[in-house]
């Protein structure tokens, strides 16, 4: 989508007098009379004899400006330059104040010709973008001297800043206007927004647009609706963008700009989903609208870039250069110049003109820097030659450091490091590190935006990770099969795909689906005869899986069928031979002798021939010189090529292996073992120099260190050779390398991984290896456990290989481990029946080492073998009865002490239980006591509670009935005094001197009361609960048995003891208001005087 903003900014007539509407009437000095002129209609096209009317008559320059706005708003621009010309050199036109606004018409009138001017031109008569530029600038910088502050002045300032791009001058233009105007001119506001727009300040644009289109509904020209539909295009508000751009074109049907907009948004709606069912429909109206807007225009440059797009797709790269030459010439933006050299030269890079290509990219880039596709063609041009590679390498880690997120940039630089660390015969494993960085980048970003990766991008990323990681590998070319939508194992619809999807597949193990993959690449082979030459090539590769699986002669029946096709397919012939050789077949040596008389410089052949020398039989060598395998290397690294890795692996392996046989008899034969290592070390060494990836020549350099004792530094290289090498080999090698460590745990894993990878759990020697790590670990650990789980691997590899000596004996060796360990236990670390399976186990083992003595070839000397069998006969086997003769009188005696000691804890328990049933018994028996007294004292209670309201009652009835005479006044005073003394309330006293003054006594008898509340806190009774047990009854029972003067002071009065609580208090009072008849000096709970 273009950011071209079209505003064809035109004068008004209102701003001029003379003029009514459009009809102008001139008048004529002469007769007083008036010339009538319809100025949209008469306008004759020779302006000349309406100027000489003017200047005749003498008229005003509003006339004049008037007939020249009249001919700019018909499109005639150049009549109306001419009369505003004119005007300008009329006899009334003399004043600074006449001349202003003919200046400030001529500057808009040259902005209107810039736009439609071209770029250059070869006609002399043509101007020129540049020219109408400078012709706007000097009309423009006359009126701004006649009067700088004019705001018409202002805008054309600003309008001539925009059009070469510098906004930030013509916003300080827009600004200022806008400042005089308190915002009010919509011209400077729609300069300013336009701005905004260029400064991707899309929000703020789209407001400012609004606030002009609400200001003004009827404007047209400039129309604000585009500006509002470009907002929110920009603001991925696609459909708000089109409902606007479709009020524009209703109002401007013939407009350019605004049909352009329209294609662009139907061209965009139809790319975006090309499956869709209503492409074709949108991409119909895409056409329409484009093609309406060039025919209404011809050179208006975004149309041209639009149709562009379309003849480019349809290959016609004559009408794109036509096109985008008329862009070139007559773009008025930086912008869209830019985007005409871009299509320039992507049209010379279709058409292989790489030179010119170059150059328009260039100058694309030029016009534009921030632009990225210039720059992704540039350095395509630079990828397609190799001489300018490196100059393609630093143009995309440009386009990648100035746009991190542009899935282009980062492919193709990805692809292009990938290349360069890849070339034939060696590699650069930076740049592959920096490859593969970059392309998970793009799968990355790809993924993030919801775009389908390119499928070289994945076979590529799948190559590179396939010598390091063959699982990341295969999980990326799975991807291809996703993308399509297909299940796994479902093949593509390309061989080439199919193959790489099966290579990947077998080296992962995962043969059935590999199978899958290689036949689907077949049958598509075969249906088209343009792959015809992959068919061998894939037979061959479904030969190396049936060769993997375990079928040498479905394999060999495959490779035969390749030769048959194409018998010079020397990697059929080699692999041919080999399984002839495995095989033991007759024909294996003759084919090898052919296949080195036909091929002996092939390094493949003599490597193969090297193992053949290996492994066939022959009479051994005096030394390692006249060793023939040796000889034959030898002469592969002088005569046939030095730098040989398989030659010179293989020598290292020969001293290798001389090295180990090396036994040590003398100081001499130490100092010759550890020259032969080196001399092995030297060729691991040199094999690595050539090639540092070598895992191989690193292995045996891991074995030397292994075997000289030094476990740390092979475990180290072992280690890392596993994370390239996925080879038996490697496991096997660390498996020893940790039992030296006395890592048994992880030596024990490398082992079974071994074993179950590689050989389906069915391995006679990976077994012993495994007895033999569970062996050293039980010895080391003093675990029987794991000496029995030693025995267990070694009966399993000897169910494998029945007739093995070696194997028979470390069954029985292992049987004599486990009686012996047995033997030595503590009794309380064995029992009776362990003893007697392994005396069971010792009997075979005896019977087993005179079978292995008798045997035709022992794996040690026969009477050492016998020698072992009678101390098991004689010492082991006695030791073992006499060993179950102890343990059985120690069980018996563990028996009885266990025996006793359960008793005894028995008789305990029962003891405790009894206890604790009687203590639950007195406890119930207690909780019922406690109940019965409440519940006696609660009924107590109750009855006092009643007696003393009866009383009441009594007394009160007595009371009313009295006279009002003076003795019963009398009386009633003497019943208030006592009613007050028993509610504890005393008339103030004169203190006494501190000396006359007595200590109170403390009542040396409790209340009764007082136990109660005890018995009652202890049964978990409330406050209120207790308080409600006490009544008047208690305190009466209670005042009987009190001594005379006990709780009164000195004079007589009851004391206030203050220990009781408010609520005990109130009780007292409320007694002692009911009961007048109790003494109103007694201290009701017996609490101590204050």
């Amino acid at each position: 989508m273009t950011e071209y903003v079209d505003e064809d900014t035109v004068m008004t007539d209102e701003n001029y007098s003379g003029s009514s509407a459009n009809i102008l009437e001139i008048p004529l000095e002469a007769d007083g009379e008036a010339v009538t002129i319809d100025l949209d209609n008469d306008l004759p096209e020779n302006p000349s004899e309406i100027c000489v009317l003017l200047e005749n008559e003498k008229c005003a320059p509003e006339y004049w400006l008037a007939v020249g706005t009249a001919y700019a708003r018909n499109g005639q621009t150049d009549n109306a330059i001419e009369v505003v010309m004119k005007g300008l050199a009329a006899s009334v036109v003399q004043k600074d104040s006449d001349k202003l606004p003919f200046y400030s018409c001529l500057s808009w009138l040259y902005l209107r010709q810039l736009k439609a001017a071209p770029t250059s031109s070869s006609d002399n008569l043509v101007k020129t973008k540049e020219a109408y530029h400078s012709l706007a600038t000097e009309a423009s910088n006359r009126a701004t001297q006649l009067d700088r502050g004019w705001s018409v002045n202002i805008l054309a300032r600003g309008a001539l800043t925009s059009a070469v791009a510098q906004f930030d001058d013509s916003l300080s233009s827009f600004q200022t206007v806008l400042s005089q105007s308190n915002d009010g001119n919509l011209f400077a506001q729609l300069g300013r927004a336009r701005v905004l727009y260029h400064k991707k300040n899309f929000k703020g644009a789209l407001q400012v647009y609004q606030n002009v289109l609400l200001a003004r509904p009827e404007m047209v020209k400039p129309d604000p609706r585009i500006g509002i539909g470009l907002c929110f295009w920009k603001l991925d508000d696609k459909e708000a963008a089109l409902e606007a751009w479709n009020r524009a074109q209703e109002l401007q049907p013939n407009s350019p700009t605004v049909n352009t907009l329209l294609g662009l948004y139907y061209m965009d709606a139809a790319l975006s989903n090309i499956e869709a069912v209503d492409f074709a429909e949108n991409y119909t109206k895409a056409l329409m609208f484009i093609q309406q807007a060039y025919k209404y225009n011809p050179t208006y440059s975004a149309a041209g870039l639009a149709l562009s797009t379309y003849f480019y797709s349809k290959k016609n790269m004559d009408a794109v250069l036509k096109l985008n030459n008329s862009v070139i010439n007559y773009a008025d933006l930086p912008i869209l110049l830019s985007d005409g050299y871009f299509w320039m030269g992507r049209a010379y890079h279709s058409m292989n003109e790489l030179d010119k290509a170059l150059e328009f990219y260039q100058l694309a880039n030029i016009k534009n820097p921030n632009s990225l596709l210039p720059l992704i063609g540039k350095g395509l041009v630079q990828m397609s030659n190799e001489s300018t590679e490196a100059e393609a390498l630093l143009t995309f880690e440009n386009v990648v450091s100035n746009h991190p997120k542009s899935l282009e940039g980062l492919l193709l630089l990805g692809l292009l490091q990938a290349k360069r660390g890849n070339t034939p015969g060696s590699s650069d494993p930076k740049r592959i590190k920096q490859a593969i960085t970059l392309l998970e980048r793009y799968l990355s970003l790809a993924e993030e935006s919801k775009e389908t990766p390119a499928t070289e991008a994945l076979l590529i990323l799948s190559q590179l990770y396939e010598p390091t990681n063959v699982e990341k590998a295969l999980a990326i070319i799975k991807r291809v099969g996703e993308n399509q939508g297909l299940e796994p194992g479902q093949p593509l619809d390309s061989v080439h795909l199919n193959n790489n999807i099966a290579v990947l597949y077998y080296l992962n193990g995962h043969y059935d689906l590999a199978r899958q993959y290689f036949d689907g690449a077949l049958s598509l082979a075969k249906d088209d005869s343009s792959n015809s030459n992959f068919i061998p090539t894939l037979t061959y590769n479904i030969a190396r899986l049936e060769d993997a699986v375990g079928e040498p002669e479905r394999a060999q029946d495959g490779y035969k069928k390749v030769l048959e096709l194409a018998p010079d397919y020397l990697d059929a012939r080699i692999r041919s031979t080999y399984l002839a050789i495995a095989l033991s077949s007759e024909a294996g040596a003759d084919d090898m002798t052919k296949l080195m008389d036909d091929h002996g410089d092939n390094l493949e052949v003599r490597s193969l021939y090297g193992w053949f020398l290996r492994r066939r039989k022959r009479t051994a060598a005096k030394s390692l010189s006249e060793d023939v395998e040796q000889k034959h290397y030898k002469h592969s690294l002088v005569d046939v090529d030095k730098h040989d890795s398989y030659s010179l692996v293989a020598m290292g392996n020969l001293y290798l292996k001389v090295a180990r046989e090396i036994r040590i008899n003398k100081n001499s034969d130490i100092e010759k073992k550890d020259k032969t290592y080196f001399r092995a070390a030297e060729f691991f060494d040199k094999a690595l120099q050539i090639d540092p990836h070598n895992a191989f020549a690193a292995q045996g350099i891991a074995i030397i260190f292994a075997e000289t004792k030094k476990p740390e530094l092979a475990s180290y290289i072992f280690t890392k050779i596993k994370e390239t090498l996925n080879d038996i080999s490697i496991y096997v090698n660390t498996g020893h390398c940790l039992v030296e460590l006395r890592q048994f745990e992880k030596a024990i894993e490398a082992y079974e991984y071994a074993l179950n990878r590689f050989k389906n759990g069915n391995d006679p020697q990976l077994m012993t290896l495994l007895g033999r790590a569970w062996y050293v670990r039980g010895m080391t650990n003093k675990d029987h456990t794991a000496l029995k789980t030693a025995l267990e691997y070694s009966k399993k590899a000897l169910e494998q290989a029945t007739d093995n000596t070696s194997l028979a004996f470390n069954v029985a060796f292992l049987q004599f481990q486990l009686a012996e360990y047995i033997r030595r236990a503590p009794e309380s670390q064995r029992c009776v029946a362990e003893i007697e399976h392994v005396a069971e186990d010792l009997e075979k083992a005896i019977k087993s080492l005179d079978e292995i003595a008798k045997s035709k070839y022992p794996p040690f000397p026969a009477n050492e073998l016998e020698q072992r069998s009678l101390m098991g006969q004689n010492t082991l086997r006695k030791q073992l009865d006499r060993a179950l003769a102890e343990q059985r009188e120690y069980d018996n005696t563990v028996a009885v002490k266990l025996e006793e000691a359960r008793k005894k804890q028995q008789e305990e328990k029962d003891r405790l239980m009894q206890e604790a049933e009687r203590q639950a018994v007195e406890k119930a028996e207690r909780e019922r006591l406690l109940a019965e007294e409440r519940i006696k004292l609660q009924e107590e209670a109750e009855k006092w509670a009643e007696t003393a309201r009866l009383e009441a009652e009594a007394l009160k009835s007595t009371t009313v009935g009295e006279s009002d005479t003076e003795d019963g006044n009398a009386e009633k005073k003497e019943e208030k005094k006592i009613r007050r003394k028993s509610t504890g309330s005393r008339q103030p006293k004169q203190k006494k001197p501190k000396a006359e003054k007595e200590k109170p006594k403390s009542s040396s008898k409790k209340f009764k009361s007082e136990d109660f509340i005890k018995d009652s806190s202890e049964s978990e009774l409330s406050d209120n609960e207790l308080l409600s047990d006490i009544n008047e009854s208690d305190i009466e029972d209670d005042d009987r048995k009190r001594k005379p003067g006990e709780g009164n002071d000195d004079d007589g009065e009851p004391v206030d003891t203050g220990a009781s609580s408010p609520k005990r208090r109130k009780l007292t009072k409320r007694i002692a208001d009911s009961d007048e008849d109790e003494p109103a000096g007694d201290d009701l709970f017996g609490d101590e005087e204050d």
